[in-house]
């Protein structure tokens, strides 16, 4: 299934990340002209002097500004509260926040992304922003946004009133939770309260390498392969199941435009998230929701009800997740064909 629009927020990327430390990428002249505002470390907060914090400055330039890490004075706004930037003329714009956090709407903490889990309190995921730190060629910083559940915390059909989200966790209607699949990387999948750019349809965007942006698609679905994709609730579907069958996932987050919006076609089907957290090598990266959580797929597959659990040769039903990990037989140990 496909749907459309936009996010250039959250740049997600394969691989692990290395540190590269933030000197603000400042220019001598600019330095000389705003000797307040000298370059420093946003995530070990150092080179500032006392009373002063490394943030993202706002900084004027012919036409408009460039955002620029820098020295500014303490703020006094607390993390999870709505802040403003100075309105200075001529002079590099700030926020309010209190040192370790920026203003993103609200001050949210600055983190390491390295980190892992460790990196934010538990309530809250690491989440990497493109180009809110400037200078920095393979981002570790990133701010904490609060963790939340894809399928409760997402509004699936925007500004229609026929679905609505039953979840408390992202609280602005503009604010959805968004995730990517490990694919197998060492950070398991995490769904974490991000700004829904547009809540428009659209192919999904990208950075300048090809990589989706996280929240490059409206809230409730995901880009694989150039395309949006909506979640849904998957259930166990396979020959012989003497239980109800779930081919397009369960009510109220099937694979269908009663449930989401956009194109769906004969040959989707809600896939377990696992499926998806397997890398090239066979690698499987567990996270919270890898049974919980699916996707609508489609691909030449062979329907779910027409493969078994078990095989002595050829295809189960685990091979295009098709059922949970529990009921898996065994894992597969490639990527899933097509994605």
């Amino acid at each position: 299934m496909w749907r459309f629009w936009l996010g250039l927020i959250i740049a997600f990327g394969c691989g692990d990340p290395k540190i590269s430390i933030i000197d603000g990428g400042l220019e001598d002249a600019l330095v000389d002209a705003f000797p307040m505002f000298g370059p420093c470390n946003i995530l070990m907060q150092t080179g500032c002097a006392p009373g002063n914090r490394c943030t993202v400055l706002h900084v004027p330039v012919p036409g408009g500004f460039e955002r620029r890490v820098g020295c500014a004075p303490d703020g006094t706004v607390s993390i999870g509260t709505a802040c403003l930037f100075t309105t200075a003329t001529n002079e590099p714009a700030y926020d309010n926040c209190v040192s370790g956090s920026v203003c993103a709407g609200i001050c949210k903490a600055v983190c390491n992304s390295e980190l892992g889990d460790a990196a934010c309190p538990s309530t809250h995921a690491c989440q990497v922003y493109s180009g809110m730190f400037p200078g920095q060629t393979t981002p570790p910083a990133g701010v904490c946004d609060h963790r939340c559940d894809p399928l409760d915390d997402n509004d699936f059909d925007g500004s229609g009133t026929t679905l609505s989200r039953p979840g408390t966790s992202c609280e602005h209607p503009a604010v959805g939770c968004y995730g990517y699949p490990s694919f197998g990387d060492a950070k398991p999948t995490l769904w974490a309260c991000t700004i829904d750019v547009y809540g428009e349809l659209d192919g999904g965007r990208q950075n300048e390498a090809g990589r989706p942006f996280i929240n490059g698609c409206d809230q409730g679905y995901m880009m694989l392969n150039g395309t949006c994709h909506a979640l849904c609730k998957p259930g166990a579907t396979y020959q012989g199941n003497p239980n109800p069958q779930y081919p397009l996932g369960q009510a109220p987050h099937r694979c269908n435009d009663t449930d989401a919006r956009g194109t769906f076609f004969s040959s989707d089907r809600c896939v377990y998230l696992w499926r998806l957290e397997i890398g090239a090598n066979g690698t499987f990266t567990r996270s919270s929701t890898s049974d919980t959580v699916g996707v609508c797929l489609s691909g030449s597959w062979p329907s779910c009800d027409s493969l078994p659990l078990t095989a002595a040769s050829g295809s189960t039903a685990a091979d295009y997740g098709c059922v949970d990990t529990a009921m898996a037989s065994s894992l597969p140990t490639t990527r899933l064909q097509g994605y």
